[in-house]
């Protein structure tokens, strides 16, 4: 009996190493949003302008393009280009250019911010800072600048007054480059689309306090037949936000215009090794008439008035569910059972007070734990995020011998009466090493939750 258990138990373990290597990973495919939730009904984004039908010659006015969020995700980024290329008889208003100068004076240490506005259409940004030049070619006077942009980045100005790396002969520190008297930060391209308050920030180095620091602040606006500006707040399921560009109507007649966004979903997978950010453009366009008088339409709501259903999200969360209930109700068939010997046996026949009963509890736990495990099957099968293979290897063979053991434990008197009872209590025992083992690798394996462990066992 002993070498039949220890022949049995090999054989449980090769097929485990054996068929290791095919099933190390979860197979979650690493692609674009639309490839694993199209079929849900996902829409990166729903696009609309000001819905003008006509709007009169000569009036500047604000067309708003709007970024709306009808699904699940959040919209993190959006970058808004409005093209008129195809609509002649309509241009942006042109802001006044900007162009100020300011002189101060600074301790060493102190600094000053300089803020200024940059609206659409800007073309060039110029921000210039001028010093008494550093005669002592030691880096003696030095005034630092930085221009900070609206998203709360920025722009370090020319280094200057810095170490030099290389060491002469003979020499005990390093020498040190002369400030420059001139510092000027330009930004021109992308850029520019990030509108709101601009900062030059002016810091003194080093220098004497009462030497002037001057500063010239350049804003430049040409005529163009697109425009761009970033949305930088985040845009939250079911929610929305717009860009204004300024238009004007110079021509009567039909225009056509065209809009674009590129735009960064966000969607928390939670465990699953899937990707959470996807990156896509999206295009639109609108007409309407350049004519005498202000006309808009009534396009209905943008938004959906609820969230669409997410039935397949929803399963695999259920099916994570079912996999943990039937994960935790093991020990307990296998405590019924009386599979820890016969100790076990007893000590659950006195609770119960009843062999009988403990057994009939047993195959209640065990038939609820095939039950779980098919609906387990099925839910995965049919949510989106995973291959259809993922978790086959393992939790097929789990499966197989769960079903072995209920076929074993259903029919025990008739297969007892034909193989006998120490054979039956073989197989009956055989099926469940293989089950429980099967199924603990593919917990380990496969499951989502379960991260932990495969860096602990250094899985990948």
């Amino acid at each position: 009996m002993r070498t039949r258990r220890a022949l049995l138990l090999i054989l449980t373990i090769g097929l485990i190493v054996g068929l290791g290597p095919a099933a190390w990973s979860q197979q979650v495919p690493r692609a674009t949003c639309l490839d694993c939730h199209e079929e849900e009904g996902m829409e990166y984004a729903v696009l609309r302008t000001t819905p003008y039908i006509e709007i009169p010659t000569g009036e500047p006015l604000d067309l708003d393009v709007t970024v709306v969020n009808p699904w699940l995700h959040e919209i993190t980024s959006s970058f808004v280009t409005l093209n008129l290329s195809q609509a002649p008889g309509l241009t942006f208003e042109k802001p006044d250019d900007i162009n100020e100068e300011d002189e101060f004076t600074l301790g060493v240490g102190e600094s000053t911010n300089i803020t200024f506005p940059v609206e659409a259409g800007a073309t060039a940004v110029v921000a210039t800072m001028e010093q008494t030049p550093d005669e002592s070619d030691r880096g003696l006077n030095d005034v630092d600048t930085r221009l900070w942009f609206p998203d709360g980045t920025s722009r370090e100005g020319p280094q200057d007054g810095v170490r030099s790396p290389d060491l002469q002969e003979g020499e005990i520190e390093p020498t040190i480059e002369p400030a420059l008297t001139v510092e000027q930060i330009i930004i021109e391209g992308d850029r520019l689309a990030d509108t709101g308050e601009w900062t030059f920030e002016v810091t003194r180095q080093t220098g004497p306090p009462q030497d002037p620091i001057n500063t010239r602040i350049q804003v430049f606006y040409n005529t163009t037949d697109t425009l761009s500006q970033t949305l930088r707040d985040t845009i939250g399921p079911q929610g929305s936000g717009s860009v204004t560009f300024p238009v004007q109507g110079q021509e009567r007649g039909d225009v056509t215009i065209t809009y674009s966004v590129e735009l960064t979903a966000f969607y928390d997978h939670g465990d699953i090794t899937a990707q959470d950010e996807g990156n896509e453009t999206l295009d639109g366009s609108t007409s309407f008439t350049i004519g005498d008088e202000l006309e808009t339409d009534d396009v209905g709501p943008v938004i959906p008035e609820q969230p669409p259903v997410n039935w397949p999200m929803n399963a695999r969360a259920w099916g994570e569910v079912t996999g943990f209930i039937g994960l935790f109700l093991v020990p307990i068939a296998l405590i019924l059972g009386g599979a820890f010997g016969r100790r076990n046996v007893l000590w659950v026949n006195k609770i119960v007070e009843s062999a009988r009963v403990r057994v009939l509890w047993h195959n209640a736990v065990s038939f609820i734990i095939l039950f779980l495990t098919l609906l387990h099957i099925a839910l995965f099968l049919y949510e989106p995020a995973f291959e259809w293979s993922v978790g086959m290897v393992w939790g097929g063979l789990s499966t197989l011998a769960l079903i072995g053991l209920a076929l074993t434990g259903g029919f025990q008197r008739s297969l007892a009466r034909k193989i006998g009872y120490a054979k039956w209590r073989l197989l009956h025992i055989a099926m469940a090493i293989i089950f429980v083992a099967t199924l603990l690798v593919h917990a380990i394996v496969d499951g989502v939750h379960f991260d932990w462990a495969r860096a602990w066992l250094r899985f990948s």
